[in-house]
């Protein structure tokens, strides 16, 4: 069983040598619905390409999340070599990368009388979107692909300080570049449950991987991609005029099969929010 753990997350999976094409399962850890995981694989001398995983479920004895991918197809005298990759958020393992300790070129500690900034994440809400079916190809132009994803009914905002239902209006304007990673263009209003409307607008970044742009020229992209949005409101009712006063972060991903956005939203920084009418 071969293991590698970085930045706090942790894989487990075995045979990294398969000579025939097949189903694997990979345990990644600790558990979370923001976990993604795709397979890098090579067969014989070819290109390495990338598989993406579903979760299966969660092992019992060890409470980590287990990932399944089939394998690329190959010949009975060809060999694939594969390495799971994971990703939370910003957070990545990868054991093909390895970290630098090169002490000649290891980031520099700070000075003492620099210290960092703390971090102040206040989790907001668990935000829903679904999208339409049909989304709007726009095609490759001279800014990238272009794909508009409009919004479809049943859109929830649900949280210790925003609760809500999401308008069916706006959307996403997507560019894709050719790397795979997509940047959203993103409008939405939400309706709280006393009537107030919040607009939000974001960027952000949403990775469909190293084969992303291709996979959606060719309409087959990834079962579900990670997000990491950057969501900023603007409200006129004054029982929630703390929201225009946020820059929020939203960590989650889109389920490509069903066109189902799901992210936690935060606010960062030391805004404190104040008692909502929601």
């Amino acid at each position: 069983m071969a293991e590698f753990s970085h930045q706090g997350l942790n894989l487990f999976w075995a045979d990294p040598l398969v000579q025939l094409g097949r189903r694997v399962q990979v345990l990644a850890g600790p558990a979370s619905p923001a976990n993604m995981l795709r397979l890098l694989c090579r067969v014989g001398d070819g290109p390495e390409q990338a598989v993406q995983a579903w979760p299966v479920g969660v092992d019992p004895e060890s409470g980590m999340q287990i990932f399944a991918a089939d394998l690329p197809e190959c010949s009975p005298t060809e060999v694939i070599n594969w390495r799971p990759v994971l990703q939370n958020g910003i957070k990545r393992a990868d054991p093909g990368v390895q970290p630098v300790t090169d002490s000649a070129v290891a980031v520099k500690p700070e000075p003492r009388s620099a210290p960092r900034f703390d971090i102040d994440a206040t989790h907001l809400a668990r935000v829903s979107i679904p999208l339409a079916d049909a989304p709007v190809d726009v095609g490759e132009t001279p800014d990238g692909l272009r794909i508009l994803y409009p919004l479809a009914p049943g859109g929830t905002v649900k949280g210790a300080h925003i609760n809500g239902a999401i308008d069916q209006v706006g959307g996403d304007w997507m560019r894709v570049r050719t790397d795979g990673i997509g940047i959203p263009d993103a409008r939405i209003v939400v309706t709280t449950l006393d009537g107030a409307k919040l607009m939000a607008e974001y960027s952000g970044v949403v990775d469909f991987g190293p084969d992303g742009h291709s996979a959606l020229v060719a309409g087959k992209p990834p079962d579900q991609v990670p997000i990491q949005l950057t969501p900023r409101f603007l409200t006129s009712d004054a029982k929630w005029r703390w929201v225009n006063r946020l820059q929020c972060i939203g960590i989650g991903h889109v389920t490509m099969s069903s066109l189902l956005v799901e992210y936690d939203l935060y606010a960062l920084g030391l805004q404190t929010p104040g008692k909502t009418g929601g």
